[in-house]
């Protein structure tokens, strides 16, 4: 029996036909293929495509980062208002002083 080094020393296409062979050997087709339309054989793909952490429709780590996503992005809009209300709010003030204030001068050059 070989070692690990041997291992690492094959290319990929070598272990991959190793792996395929040994697979072959583990389970016939024949008895794969009998597992098909059982209710176990249901069960476990139900199982699979839920809670599969790769492959899952709802796993609770990606129902986590979509839930910190959407949080990140309310606060930004939260902030976006505050600071639009603001700029505002200083406009009509100035403008209640007779001070003319463009928020966007500096911004567009005027011709």
């Amino acid at each position: 029996m070989g070692n690990l080094a041997d291992w690492k020393a094959l290319t990929t296409e070598s272990r991959v036909r190793i792996l395929k062979a040994a697979s072959k050997q583990a389970a016939a087709d024949e008895t794969l293929s009998s597992f098909d339309g059982t209710v176990d054989s249901m069960i476990q793909l139900a199982n699979t495509s839920i809670f599969d952490q790769i492959r899952a429709v709802w796993v609770p780590e990606k129902v986590k980062r979509s839930r910190e996503r959407e949080m990140r992005l309310m606060r930004l809009e939260l902030e976006m208002t505050s600071f639009f209300t603001l700029i505002g709010t200083v406009g009509k003030i100035a403008e209640s002083a007779g001070i003319s204030v463009d928020p966007m001068m500096g911004v567009i050059s005027r011709s």
